[in-house]
């Protein structure tokens, strides 16, 4: 794939992997993935129990044709953090550090073959069985196909 450049002749579960491939290695290399203190991950590869701070890219549908759209989600997790009374609360500052980066991170995908643009305000919700409060940025796509 040159430059994001997605080919039709590929099987759908070819092209989905190629274009989830893509975006992890466009998030990996961002500011957002180079801050976070984890690991990144591709669906069903994250442990169940691990409770560190990571993200998780995962392609959540597309149309294809002559120009190809579709939605990427970054599922951020951030570890929650201990109250004045000690019990485990959402992290808002470091969140709000990291969903910073969303904007930064749309603009990596300048000089690709991808517009990209974020369609939703990030909202965190609680993990409780892991002591996390995860945040999701979907992503949208078009891309034009060979």
């Amino acid at each position: 794939m040159e430059g994001g450049r997605t080919s039709r002749r590929k099987t759908d579960k070819a092209a989905i992997q190629e274009i989830e491939g893509f975006f992890f290695k466009t998030v990996r290399a961002s500011a957002l993935g180079k801050r976070i203190k984890g690991e990144l991950y591709r669906p069903g590869t994250r442990p169940a129990n691990r409770r560190e701070e990571d993200i998780i890219v995962e392609f959540v549908g597309g149309m294809d044709g002559q120009v190809q759209e579709g939605a990427v989600h970054v599922n951020v997790y951030v570890k929650d953090v201990p109250s004045k009374t000690g019990e485990l609360v959402i992290h808002h500052e470091r969140i709000g550090e990291l969903e910073s980066l969303v904007q930064d991170l749309v603009a990596d995908f300048r000089g690709s073959d991808y517009y990209v643009r974020t369609t939703t305000t990030a909202k965190a919700y609680a993990v409780r069985e892991l002591d996390q409060h995860c945040f999701t940025i979907r992503l949208e796509f078009k891309v034009l196909t060979d």
